[in-house]
């Protein structure tokens, strides 16, 4: 009986986190679905040149063909400028004819304590037991303990660089890691499902 309940929850636990999906919040433009998205180029805006590259050629391998995707190193070529914000990143894109920018930055990075508790355990202590003798074991109770973790808010978005106009932006928060790279796939992921279901990835 207690296998099927701890199942049941879990059960309910992973149908919401489809329910509720990665990004909180997610701001959309009211024409969103008309705009053509055309060609789109992936920004990075990380302080590592090496982590931004691999980072942009991840966006490209995990939304291509349902978009249509450039790293925007690759297109910018040997020598470009890095794009120190996301109006550089913009006027980069519309200056290399892309129709879209699709930009992903950390914009909080924090640390968060979880207490996490243990169970206590009974452990024997004695030889004998029986009817008139003592029960054989003793209750050890293992304290609870605080773990520190790292957690890091990014925000992705994705303009127009014909108008200028923001389509789509969400911010998603997940434990933080070295490198952003290893962000890249369900943040991907999850964008794309978001940008299908709201009509404006076909």
């Amino acid at each position: 009986m207690m296998l099927r309940l701890l199942v049941l929850l879990a059960s309910l636990v992973s149908l919401t986190g489809c329910a509720t999906g990665l990004y909180h919040p997610v701001w959309t433009a009211e024409d969103a679905p008309t705009i053509r998205l055309g060609r789109t180029v992936a920004a990075v805006l990380v302080p590592s040149e090496s982590d931004r590259r691999l980072s942009e050629d991840a966006f490209v391998q995990y939304l291509q063909p349902a978009m249509d995707m450039t790293a925007l190193h690759a297109a910018a070529g040997k020598g470009s400028s890095v794009p120190g914000s996301v109006d550089e990143a913009r006027t980069q894109a519309r200056t290399l004819g892309f129709d879209s920018l699709l930009v992903a930055r950390v914009v909080e990075t924090y640390e968060r304590e979880i207490y996490r508790p243990t169970f206590g355990f009974y452990a024997g202590t004695h030889p004998y037991y029986g009817l008139w003798g003592r029960f054989p074991f003793d209750y050890w109770d293992r304290p609870g303990y605080v773990d520190t973790v790292r957690r890091s808010v990014i925000e992705v978005s994705l303009y127009s660089t014909h108008t200028k106009a923001l389509i789509w932006s969400g911010k998603a928060e997940t434990f933080a890691t070295d490198s952003f790279v290893d962000q890249v796939e369900p943040l991907a992921d999850a964008l794309l499902k978001d940008l299908v279901a709201r009509g404006i990835v076909r």
